[in-house]
């Protein structure tokens, strides 16, 4: 996304020597990568600040090729709270890890039971998933741990409430409470699937501006499906490769740039006409 911001800037010269006669705006949020907690920000003040939009390009690495729709996400992190001591005495005590056994299982029999659907061919995979990606708890060995948090996330394929997915972990959570253990839930992020018809404008714009048919989906997400959901239709393009995000030796070649500026300035006269 940082390439195509930075296209997005190099572009601004050309288009403002451009005589544009329908405007081209550059939107910038943030806090994209910790759940797409900015945008929703921007979306509500969109009506203040300009006309409807007619679409927007969301500039995720794509090679450059458009995208039609990707994966809705929720992520929450649970907390449970029991009681320390010695554990030699676990009897004094409430093992919150121990507890946290039961909401583990409950997302990894969810996680199982998606698998078998709905089912989507679009997506890879086809059907909405479910995971753990963090857990963390206690002090040390010989103290009976009176803290335990899990962080998981549900990616739903298109007409699923990717939300609505984590509601099975939440029941197992507060079931816990009669055992006197304190629950604590805290939703992290949450956006919804995007789902663009091939036969839209803004398809067959980015599909002339790129020369390259749209792929009809990723397993990722974006910014795109809150656009879409306020009534812009979106559309995912950008320069780099999704494969060599979140590593350590993330990078973009200076031709994937060129090129996405090339597309910018491109939308820029096709905005003249």
């Amino acid at each position: 996304m940082k390439g195509f911001l930075a296209a997005m800037l190099a572009a601004v010269p050309a288009l403002v020597a451009s005589p544009l006669t329908r405007p081209i705006h550059l939107a910038f949020s943030y806090d994209e990568e910790a759940g797409c907690r900015g945008v929703p920000h921007l979306l509500a003040q969109l009506p203040e600040m300009c006309v409807a939009p007619l679409g927007a390009v969301i500039g995720e690495p794509s090679g450059m090729r458009p995208i039609l729709a990707h994966k809705g996400k929720a992520a929450a992190r649970i907390t449970l709270r029991g009681r320390s001591g010695h554990s030699s005495r676990p009897d004094l005590g409430l093992n919150a890890v121990h507890a946290m056994a039961t909401v583990l299982q409950a997302a990894v029999s969810a996680a199982q039971d998606l698998a078998s659907g709905p089912l989507d061919p679009t997506f890879e995979p086809a059907y909405s998933s479910l995971q753990v990606g963090l857990i963390q708890g206690g002090q040390a060995l010989n103290i009976i741990p009176d803290f335990c948090t899990l962080d998981v996330e549900a990616r739903a394929i298109s007409g699923v409430d990717p939300a609505a997915l984590l509601a099975p972990i939440r029941i197992a959570a507060e079931a816990l409470r009669v055992s006197g253990i304190g629950i604590e839930w805290e939703d992290l992020s949450a956006y919804p699937a995007l789902s663009l018809a091939r036969h839209k404008a803004l398809a067959d714009l980015l599909t002339e501006l790129t020369d390259q048919e749209p792929l009809a989906a990723v397993s990722y997400g974006t910014e795109a499906g809150l656009f879409q959901a306020a009534g812009v239709d979106a559309i995912i393009c950008g320069p780099g490769d999704i494969g060599r995000a979140h590593r350590p030796d993330e990078y973009i070649l200076v031709g994937e740039l060129s090129a996405c500026q090339a597309m910018i300035e491109a939308l820029g006269k096709h905005c003249c006409a």
